[in-house]
């Protein structure tokens, strides 16, 4: 059985920091190690402030500051190419304006185990979000394939999911690489 040993990879671009606090707080208690990946929030000193102000163990959260903005996947790439090449088994992606569940990582590892326990090949996992002004739960778009695969509709495969909430287990980003 694989280690459950997690990195939460966090894009930032001019993040609202309080919001980012909270975002860290909260996925702390649930992963390895917290990776931000700040593409070039000028004038803002992250580092500074995720030292004086974040209740996380500093030694967990590792922070790329790039000077330019690279996107999205290429930030995503290089928190995902540490965390990996650091021992990492799963990479949870997250943006700067997520807030996950308390238990987003438990539900989806527990997801994975009984996914590859029922013979299924796993790429990687997605969470249904809320939306933060509405406060409704994510409805199926009619964008993506959506199949169920259990009698309950517990879990389907979907020829789409977000970024944020996606956890991709590191036997997946050594056969398909980067986003």
């Amino acid at each position: 059985m694989i280690k459950n040993n997690v990195s939460a990879v966090i894009v930032t671009y001019f993040p609202d920091l309080l919001h980012l606090k909270q975002l860290i707080e909260k996925i702390d208690p649930q992963v390895n190690q917290v990776i931000i990946c700040d593409n070039s929030s000028a004038n803002l000193d992250i580092h500074g402030f995720v030292n004086k102000n974040i209740k996380a163990t500093n030694s967990k959260v590792k922070i790329f500051k790039f000077n330019a903005n690279l996107g999205i996947g290429a930030a995503q790439n290089k928190g995902m190419e540490w965390a990996y090449s650091n021992n990492a088994n799963f990479v949870l992606h997250l943006d700067q304006d997520s807030m996950p569940d308390l238990n987003l990582v438990k539900n989806l590892i527990n997801s994975y185990y009984e996914l590859i326990k029922l013979d299924y090949n796993v790429g990687l996992l997605g969470s249904t979000y809320k939306e933060q002004i509405s406060n409704k739960i994510h409805e199926k778009s009619r964008w993506y394939y959506q199949k169920s695969i259990d009698q309950n509709n517990a879990y389907s495969t979907n020829s789409f999911l977000i970024s944020s909430g996606t956890l991709i287990p590191k036997l997946t980003y050594k056969k398909i690489g980067q986003i």
